[in-house]
């Protein structure tokens, strides 16, 4: 079993760094995963409900809300309407599948900088150096998943940054199309 190192304790110079450094990377990552998550919601609700009534209903009853949808049942939901009319819209590079891939991995890094703790081992004292975050799961003898790790630097979350603000422009695209498609619709 591994010991906790002394730099825990509340208050201390060195754990205050570490929970700032923390704070600031996971909030990047999970800010800009938020914005996507946003953008996947507002098409999910303008692909199905053209009527403004039905429109706020839907988005607030059942795309907005977390207990009735999930962040993977959006996917899902997106993933079905993207292959259904708008796969021409993602270029070449992201092919649908690639597409979806980087979409999956963008909810996985964000459900990781979410959910997992620091790493406070003997073997981890070395890796925090203001610069380097780890996070990793608890394994209990009950409840095996499997140790996940992720390591965050500031160069790992600007890479986030670009890939999600990639994804976005694509969802965009696909936003604007429905948009204009619901247009032309409710004008006929």
């Amino acid at each position: 079993m591994t010991e906790n190192i002394n730099f825990l304790q509340t208050g201390t110079p060195a754990m205050n760094e570490r929970f700032q450094k923390t704070a600031e990377l996971r909030g990047k990552i999970i800010n800009y995963f938020s914005d996507l998550e946003f953008t996947i919601e507002m098409i999910i609700a303008n692909f199905f409900c053209e009527n403004s009534d039905r429109w706020i209903e839907f988005v607030h009853g059942v795309v907005c809300n977390t207990l009735a949808m999930s962040f993977d049942a959006k996917r899902e939901v997106l993933t079905y309407i993207i292959k259904q009319k708008y796969l021409d819209l993602l270029p070449k590079e992201m092919n649908g599948e690639k597409f979806f891939d980087e979409l999956k991995y963008l909810m996985k890094i964000r459900n990781m900088a979410a959910h997992l703790k620091i790493l406070t081992t003997k073997e981890n004292k070395d890796w925090f150096d203001g610069k380097t975050v780890v996070l990793q799961n608890f394994e209990f003898k009950s409840y095996k998943t499997g140790i996940k790790t992720l390591t965050m630097t500031d160069e790992f979350v600007d890479d986030y940054r670009i890939r999600s603000a990639k994804m976005m422009i694509w969802l965009q695209a696909i936003s604007k199309k429905i948009s204009e498609e619901n247009a032309k619709s409710s004008t006929s």
